[in-house]
């Protein structure tokens, strides 16, 4: 929240109200460089599906977090609740980014500031999403 509020104060972002802020008016941020490409496309992507956000928001997404640097879970409800709350136009996918390239670090793919393709990270990150909320071994294992 803190690289947020300087953000705003050196005006790369824009504060929109959720009274008048478009539904979808939220994107992830992209700076160049970044690749953050096909990553923001899956999430803006399950995003939009209520059937896959619901759970996060709502919090019925239950599970044992028994490492916050590789829960996927964790990571996807902080995202998915900034999306819905903060009031930016802008919101940063680096903690997700970080997640992900953690979790699937052993196979070398999804790293920071590397392209990857988006459906192939779909594939993996649903993949993990099961394992974690059935309590199987990780997926990125």
């Amino acid at each position: 929240q803190h690289e947020q509020e300087l953000a705003i104060q050196r005006g790369r972002c824009r504060v929109v109200s959720s009274s008048t802020a478009p539904l979808g008016a939220v994107g992830l941020e992209n700076p160049v460089g970044s690749q953050n490409c096909f990553l923001n496309v899956v999430v803006q992507s399950l995003w939009h599906l209520p059937a896959f956000q619901g759970p996060f928001l709502g919090g019925s997404a239950t599970h044992r977090c028994a490492d916050p640097k590789r829960c996927l879970i964790c990571v996807l409800r902080n995202l998915f609740s900034q999306y819905k709350f903060s009031g930016f136009a802008h919101i940063p996918p680096q903690e997700l980014r970080e997640v992900v390239s953690e979790i699937f670090a052993n196979i070398r793919r999804f790293q920071v500031d590397q392209m990857d393709d988006a459906a192939e990270l779909l594939d993996h990150l649903l993949s993990q999403l099961h394992c974690e909320l059935s309590g199987a071994p990780s997926a990125g294992s």
